[in-house]
């Protein structure tokens, strides 16, 4: 009788330290999603900084450009509106 329950406390510490490990790899599985999530989330928002970098850049080209032009062509430059209003 006491073999046997020194057989079943063995077994059920086993199956206990076999459901530790299922629940420690399926927290490890969940933190590494989370991690890759966060990495893509990182790639995207780089992306988008660039973009907007490249945008900022272009504009701060376009001004440029536009402060050294004479009065005739920052109207034939500008928009229909703007350049009723730069011609008044």
């Amino acid at each position: 009788m006491m073999k046997r329950l020194r057989q079943l406390d063995h077994e059920l510490e086993l199956g206990l330290k076999g459901l530790r490990g299922i629940k420690q790899a399926r927290l490890d599985e969940e933190r590494g999603q989370k991690e890759l999530e966060w990495q893509d989330a990182q790639k995207k928002l780089e992306v988008e900084m660039q973009r907007e970098r490249v945008h900022m850049e272009l504009e701060l080209n376009r001004l440029d450009k536009l402060g050294t032009l004479g009065t005739e062509a920052l109207i034939a430059a500008s928009p229909a509106e703007q350049g009723r209003i730069l011609a008044d």
